[in-house]
């Protein structure tokens, strides 16, 4: 079975003006962090639960305007996706003005409503496992 993520392009997938900001973006994050937070999240109390390894798949990956996307695979097979917000992108090629990126507030209305819409009704949504507001923290990004 092809999954969904067989179609990342990682930084090919972004338009050419945009890569060198978003590369360099991704050369200061600190994956193994983010790693280790999943790992801790999915870990059992005793130690060896499913979480016992974990990759982050960095060289596949997916990106947006505002976010980029990446998948997570533990030991027992099982994939998370981690999304990150993107600092703020050039408009255009010829442009040097800089997209606004969504802040805080925005994905404090997302993560809410998701939750609401889980508690109200039967529509399947992804389960948020941890989130980060800001980027003062070891991954160095929402």
């Amino acid at each position: 079975m092809t999954r969904n993520t067989d179609q990342w392009y990682s930084l090919q997938g972004i338009w050419p003006f945009r890569r060198e900001t978003v590369q360099k973006f991704l050369d200061g994050l600190h994956f193994e962090y983010l790693g280790q937070t999943a790992q801790a999240i999915r870990q059992s109390p005793s130690g060896d639960g499913p979480g016992s390894g974990v990759k982050v798949l960095t060289d596949h990956f997916t990106a947006g305007r505002e976010h980029v996307v990446f998948e997570l695979e533990f030991s027992d097979g099982t994939f998370w996706v981690a999304r990150i917000s993107l600092p703020p992108l050039p408009v255009g090629a010829d442009d040097c003005s800089l997209l606004p990126g969504p802040g805080p507030e925005v994905m404090h209305s997302e993560i809410v409503t998701m939750g609401y819409v889980a508690t109200k009704t039967s529509i399947p949504l992804p389960r948020i496992h941890s989130y980060e507001l800001q980027s003062l923290n070891p991954l160095r990004a929402p």
